[in-house]
């Protein structure tokens, strides 16, 4: 008699890497009114372009008694289509009250994955910058470990990285959803950089071509990287963390031009390129 075929689990749990992008918001105030005229001000009413992004909340600017309402707060940041996955630098009492509602602590999380036996390739996923420091509630792609690369966000082909130096050049057309990082050195783009896509480089960002979604220079810190496009018509631009995000058309004198994006103190400068 054969015995019976052992049934296939309905629910089977492995380990693996994704690539993802995500961000982190500094959070600088308990109070939702005032958070809410923060994101009015920064994003407008609402926002779609984080496109709900997997979003840490950095919690260390917060006194650490106070008490978040988390009730309230999730549900204003998904309204700019931020996507909270967990929280760090929070108090014991925070950290158990973000447990509560299902968001994980990024230093226990780094913690287990460090003394873990069967510990992963890569920690938790990072991007390229960290944001500047005014609003109440700053949202950036988060700091890299020095020896980690920024995770590429998921992509319909392949991303492509540089060597640990030198410069990286890129010839074909970036779509949607694709990214490219020149880790350690600069990225020259030859064609179209598409809305949704995004160029990183630790230095400086050459675009032949128009410049249509995201660029982010001096990834590891370097103030001094600039990007240049033949074309503008980015979505977001950085420099070593400091950023600024665009409407269609927002820059009328500079749409379709030739810029060059620079940092100046704590403020990104956006200035035309003489071509003659």
């Amino acid at each position: 008699m054969k015995s019976a075929p052992k049934s296939v689990p309905l629910l089977e749990i492995k380990g693996t890497t994704l690539a993802m992008t995500v961000l982190q918001a500094a959070l600088r105030s308990a109070d939702l009114p005032s958070l809410a005229d923060s994101l009015t001000d920064q994003y407008g009413p609402s926002s779609d372009f984080f496109s709900f992004e997997p979003t840490v909340i950095d919690l260390g600017e917060l006194p650490a008694d106070i008490a978040l309402d988390w009730s309230g707060l999730l549900p204003l940041l998904r309204r700019y289509q931020v996507a909270p996955i967990g929280v760090r630098n929070a108090s014991p009492a925070q950290a158990e009250a973000a447990r509560n509602v299902g968001l994980i602590v990024v230093e226990e999380a780094e913690t287990q994955v460090r003394h873990s036996p069967r510990r992963a390739e890569a920690a938790a996923p990072t991007a390229a910058a960290a944001a500047p420091a005014q609003a109440e509630l700053d949202i950036a792609p988060a700091n890299a470990p020095a020896n980690e690369a920024p995770a590429a966000a998921p992509a319909p082909a392949a991303a492509a990285e540089a060597a640990p130096s030198g410069t990286l050049v890129l010839d074909k057309p970036l779509r949607s959803g694709q990214q490219v990082y020149a880790r350690g050195g600069d990225l020259v783009v030859l064609a179209m950089v598409s809305p949704g896509a995004e160029v990183i480089a630790d230095g400086n960002i050459h675009i032949y071509a128009p410049l249509r979604g995201r660029a982010l220079a001096g990834a590891r810190g370097d103030a001094n990287a600039r990007i240049f496009t033949t074309c503008f018509e980015a979505e977001l631009t950085s420099v070593a963390g400091v950023y600024r995000t665009f409407e269609p058309g927002s820059e009328k004198s500079l749409t379709g031009k030739p810029v060059q994006i620079r940092l100046e103190g704590e403020k990104l400068v956006l200035e035309a390129l003489k071509t003659s």
